[in-house]
């Protein structure tokens, strides 16, 4: 996945990108990216500066490794939480109730994991100066 931005901040290991709009985007609300989204790219680039047109992108076998970590990690700790309070309990409401806690803590979890895992963030790979 590709996208295009500009650099609206470089501080410490860390440049913050705006998103460009596609023209066919900007009417459109169907999913969501009608509006310029902040992205943190962790590079330390000397060659960028602020107002800097960038193009960033995520590997496609790395959007399904995340895709997998987000919606299957917390899927599977639901599951098990349910079926392991409910088979030592027999008491459908608490076993509900403290498998959707795990999902939560599991969901977290995983969201924390993925924001300090270098390889599931954006790389910038073109850069052209305004």
């Amino acid at each position: 996945m590709k996208e295009e931005g500009i650099v609206i901040d470089i501080e410490a290991g860390q440049v913050v990108i705006e998103t460009v709009l596609h023209e066919e985007c900007k009417g459109c609300k169907t999913c969501g990216a009608g509006k310029p989204r902040r992205i943190v790219v962790n590079e330390e680039r000397k060659d960028l500066k602020k107002g800097d047109k960038v193009t960033i992108e995520i590997d496609p076998a790395i959007m399904l490794k995340l895709y997998t970590f987000l919606y299957a990690a917390p899927l599977l700790a639901f599951m098990a939480a349910l079926l392991t309070v409910y088979g030592a309990s027999k008491n459908p409401l608490s076993s509900f109730g403290v498998a959707i806690v795990i999902t939560g803590i599991t969901y977290l979890g995983v969201g924390k994991y993925i924001k300090n895992k270098k390889e599931f963030l954006p790389k910038i790979i073109k850069r052209e100066e305004i």
